[in-house]
């Protein structure tokens, strides 16, 4: 999953439609009279019911009263939090345009995200209350009050009743969740020192800074490609050192993530081919930001084509096949396409393991997926490959040679019998603050599933969020950097880090210069951290003591992720 400039800024575009879809959804929305509407919310514990009068939140926010029913809920909540509840009824979600936010709810994503949160929200009868809430946010958001908390319980179609139990237990989750990442640091820690202490001494002053561009140059250029055995066109950002390489030059296809495009790979690609690769990084149509955009703009019904996880990888294989084809006549046989290396963000990260020979896990998405709400929020992307038909797809590209991935999607649709089967040495990166794909779910408890005999690196980034905020709309980055206990580390720092350790690992195992193997190490990624944003490094040598710790915290506190 990932997020660029382009998708933040699609619900502007709204703005600028006729008033006759929103006059429509206007009266589509309506039934949500007072008349009609929620009067009472039934807190349900088991068999155990205590009903809350939804006159109670209205008093309590417009003058702070807390008469006897609220105060039953509220006499256990310090004055700050009950504050923060107050804020919380009527703050305004102003940014949130009716219309997309309609036409997101009609997406198989956006229903699978209100099931879930309708196994906790019910109608009467304690049943999923998924069409009410759909009514109620969309109808509150298309009112002159806006999208309030409040507002949306007003008109919500019925009364509400609401699963305590199950609402204990998703909070549990998230808890947990925030448990285990903060146990999963400290492992990272421990086991990233430990390594560093127990390899050679490297005076790393001494040595090439290779966190700067290199000295060769770069070409930027953009082709547009057409696959006639699939119907699918797509363009092709390419990047090329101006200063070729003697001899061979290596290659590497980067897959941009969710929402994304091309662009948001630009400074990672001009880095690489600075130092003398070539790099295409293609667009992925069916997943990226145009999509999205014909999505919110009512051209299209899903966040993403179903397709696009076999399209992505055959995206790749396609690119290389059209770089051979070209190699002579436009690159004088200058590049090297027997060996190539992939890098991934996200969903791309999803692509690239499988090009290098993960498979999908049905078992494991079978186990994982439903509608109980769950703290892993990638789970609405991978879930629905479970809509594919069940093959033994084998996406498997012989010519990648070595695979990184950044903030991958994996430990579900890939999970343990799908990582086993990489055949290519990699690295993964991921973020402590990742909402999207929680280290701790998705990356860390899932390191130890690569092949002992395939050569693999683990980075933690703190404070790394999924999205590099010079890439989001300016206004949401000064809103993620305002919030409270949230420091985020710089995209140069994030540079520094993703950059330098993904260009020793190409070195080392995509072209076997084994000059590079003193950066490829923990020593060297302690030596270029900084506090208290640190990159925490492992390689396959920690993977069994990560893991040994992992199954620890589980046996002590519980499994993290969604129970069905």
């Amino acid at each position: 999953m990932s997020v660029n400039r382009n998708s933040w800024k699609l619900g502007q575009l709204m703005q600028r439609m006729g008033a006759g879809a929103i006059a429509a959804l206007s009266v589509t929305f309506s039934t949500a009279t007072p008349a009609h509407a929620a009067e009472e919310i039934r807190v349900f514990y088991g068999l155990l019911g205590i009903s809350l009068q939804i006159d109670s939140l209205e008093r309590y926010a417009e003058t702070g009263e807390i008469d006897r029913q609220l105060g039953f809920y509220l006499s256990r909540v310090d004055e700050e939090k009950q504050g923060l509840f107050r804020l919380a009824l009527t703050e305004t979600r102003d940014d949130l345009d009716p219309l997309p936010l309609y036409r997101f709810f009609n997406t198989p994503t956006g229903e699978a995200l209100l099931t879930q949160v309708g196994t906790l929200v019910n109608i009467p009868g304690g049943i999923n209350g998924i069409h009410a809430l759909r009514a109620a946010i969309v109808g509150a958001a298309l009112s002159d009050e806006g999208l309030t908390l409040l507002n949306a319980l007003r008109r919500f179609p019925t009364d509400i009743e609401i699963d305590a139990k199950g609402l204990f237990k998703a909070a549990d989750r998230v808890e947990l969740l925030a448990k285990g990442t903060e146990f999963a640091v400290n492992v990272m820690r421990d086991l990233s020192q430990a390594e560093a202490a127990a390899g050679p001494s490297v005076d790393f002053d001494t040595l090439p800074d290779i966190r700067q561009d290199g000295d060769r140059g770069v070409v930027a250029d953009k082709v547009v490609l057409r696959d006639e055995s699939r119907d699918r066109e797509f363009y092709v950002l390419t990047y090329r050192p101006q200063r070729w390489r003697n001899g061979e030059t290596p290659v590497v296809v980067m897959s941009h993530g969710l929402a994304s495009n091309p662009e948001s790979f630009d400074r990672h690609a001009r880095f690489l081919a600075s130092h003398g690769y070539f790099v295409a990084v293609p667009q992925h149509p069916g997943s990226d930001s145009i999509q999205a955009q014909a999505l919110l703009g009512g051209y299209s019904r899903v966040v993403y084509e179903l397709n696009e996880f076999i399209d992505r990888p055959a995206d790749v294989s396609f690119v290389l096949d059209e770089l051979e084809r070209r190699n002579a006549s436009e690159f004088g046989g200058r590049l090297n396409l027997e060996r190539v290396a992939a890098f991934g963000h996200s969903f791309g990260g999803y692509t690239v393991l499988a090009l290098g020979g993960a498979t999908i896990n049905f078992d494991q998405l079978d186990i994982d997926c439903g509608p109980s709400f769950g703290p892993n929020v990638s789970l609405l992307l991978q879930c629905r490959a479970l809509d594919l038909p069940r093959e033994e797809y084998d996406f498997r590209d012989p010519r990648i040679a070595a695979v990184a991935a950044l903030n991958p999607v994996m430990g579900v649709i890939l999970g343990r019998t799908g990582l086993e089967k990489v055949q290519t040495p990699v690295v993964i990166f991921s973020g402590s603050y990742d909402p999207a794909t929680p280290a701790a779910l998705e990356q860390i408890s899932t390191f130890s599933f690569f092949p002992e005999t395939v050569p693999s690196y683990l980075g933690l980034i703190e404070g790394q969020a999924h999205v590099d905020l010079s890439e989001v709309d300016a206004g949401v980055a000064e809103a993620i950097e305002a919030a409270p206990f949230v420091t985020l580390p710089s995209p140069d720092l994030l540079d520094n880090y993703t950059h330098s350790m993904s260009l020793a690992f190409l070195e080392v195992h995509l072209l076997d210069n084994q000059g590079f193997l003193s950066y490829l190490s923990s020593a060297y990624a302690t030596y270029i951290s900084q506090s208290p944003k640190k990159l925490l490094w492992i390689s396959d040598a920690s993977a069994a003591a990560l893991d040994e710790a992992t199954v620890h915290f589980q046996e002590e506190f519980g499994t993290i992720q969604n129970e069905q």
